[in-house]
């Protein structure tokens, strides 16, 4: 096997990357919105919403778009979100960052 043989690039950054004021109002309430509904109930959205905003200032409105669709279409998918919790003898004790640099122009933040 050749190792290396093929060098991934990073996406491009679109050459028109601002949106339109329309298009900007509409992903800030977008993210206000469901911002509000994961913190209150359904957490495993906050790391889309957080990819969602951030693309705001760095992607093109194609790309913000087909996000907001795929966000959707997982929500719609998943109505019945519910928090459950259970009385357990377990302790952990960890230090992690499981998302570490996982978004584009990711840096190393304080705090983990």
């Amino acid at each position: 096997p050749q190792y290396g043989k093929f060098v991934q690039y990073a996406k491009m950054i679109d050459a028109n990357a601002s949106l339109t004021p329309a298009q900007k109002k509409l992903c800030q309430e977008f993210v206000g919105v469901f911002l509000f509904y994961a913190r209150a109930i359904d957490n495993t959205m906050l790391v889309s919403i957080g990819s969602i905003a951030t693309a705001m200032s760095t992607s093109g409105w194609t790309d913000i778009r087909q996000r907001l669709q795929q966000f959707l279409n997982y929500a719609a998918t998943h109505p019945d979100a519910e928090i459950q919790y259970h009385a357990s003898e377990m302790h952990l004790w960890i230090h992690s960052d499981a998302s570490y640099l996982n978004e584009p122009k990711a840096r190393s933040r304080g705090g983990g």
